[in-house]
Parts: structure tokens; C-alpha cells; sequence
């Protein structure tokens, strides 16, 4: 008889506590959200899209020192070091810097691009460069070709409360504008 109070007890106590998960949840549905309310009256430009970066692969002898602490039937002639190759994001907005940054894939890994910045509703001239920053050490090879730098030059017309997206088409490898 101890065992049916003590099943019972719990599914009431369970039963309890999924009651007021969903009335909370129900309670946090309610509350008001405005996306643009960080934006006001102005516009966002948005620059999102993926890409796979290239990896650099740079090989040299091993040392004797090295050679001296790794077992024979472990040494191989080389050491080989995979780096992705990291790049540099800049937007201007009619000439003026808008954004910059310096990305870098993390391991295999593809390279995730997203950034937002306010701008003013109306006619904009838009420059957004997408390049590598280096193609790696003297000697290195890049696998899967070199990287290629990416440019777009568009003129845009946000209006208030509008995202202009910027976004790099998989097909064609080039950067659009998306509205």
C-alpha cells in the first residue's frame, strides 16, 4: 500500500510541474515582440551565407630532435600542417566604412558569414569585399584551387523597416543583393 502513495505522489508532483511548464510557456507566448525595434524607422542591411573555405597545407622535414623522440616506425619524412584560410569582410555604405571583420573557419568546417548593421532608409551606394587574407606561408598549397576574392557593387533604395539582404548565390559563387 506504501508503494500506490508513493506512484501516486509522483505523477502529481509530475503532472504539476508539466501544468506549469505550459502555462508559463503560454504566459512568455503572450508577450509583444517587435523585430525591428533595435532598427526604429531605418533599415538593416544583412550579409549572410556560407562558404567553404580553401585549406592551406604546409609541409617541412622533421628535425633531429624530432626524429629523436618519435619511435621509427612512427616517423614519416614530413609534418604537415592544414590551416583554413582566413578572410576579411568589409561593407561600405556611400563610400564610408560600414563593416569589417576577420573570419576563419573553425577545423572542416564552412565558413559562416552573418552580420547586421543599421543604415538610413533611401538611395545607398553598397561595396561589399569578401577576400582571403593570405594564401598561407611560402611554399604552402591551397587544396581545392586558390581562394577567390568576392566584390559586389550595387545601388540599393531600403525603405524604413526593410532588410536588404546580401547573400553569396552557391551557383554562380557571387555576391547578391536579396530583398
Amino acid at each position: 500500500m506504501n508503494r500506490r502513495v508513493t506512484v501516486s505522489a509522483r505523477a502529481v508532483v509530475g503532472l504539476a510541474v508539466a501544468v506549469g511548464v505550459a502555462l508559463g510557456t503560454i504566459a512568455l507566448s503572450r508577450i509583444p515582440y517587435d523585430p525591428y525595434a533595435a532598427v526604429g524607422d531605418g533599415a538593416l542591411l544583412r550579409l549572410s551565407w556560407r562558404a567553404r573555405a580553401p585549406v592551406v597545407v604546409s609541409c617541412r622535414p622533421l628535425t633531429e630532435e624530432e626524429r629523436a623522440t618519435i619511435p621509427a616506425h612512427m616517423q614519416r619524412p614530413e609534418v604537415c600542417e592544414r590551416q583554413t584560410v582566413p578572410y576579411v569582410l568589409e561593407a561600405w555604405l556611400d563610400g564610408r566604412p560600414l563593416l569589417g571583420a576577420t573570419l576563419r573557419a573553425e577545423g572542416d568546417s564552412p565558413l559562416y558569414v552573418f552580420r547586421e548593421a543599421s543604415i538610413p532608409p533611401g538611395p545607398h551606394r553598397l561595396r561589399v569585399a569578401f577576400r582571403p587574407q593570405a594564401a598561407g606561408p611560402a611554399g604552402a598549397a591551397a587544396e581545392g584551387g586558390m581562394p577567390l576574392a568576392r566584390t559586389l557593387e550595387a545601388e540599393i533604395r531600403p525603405a524604413p523597416r526593410e532588410i536588404v539582404l546580401v547573400r553569396l548565390d552557391e551557383e554562380t559563387g557571387r555576391l547578391e543583393v536579396e530583398r
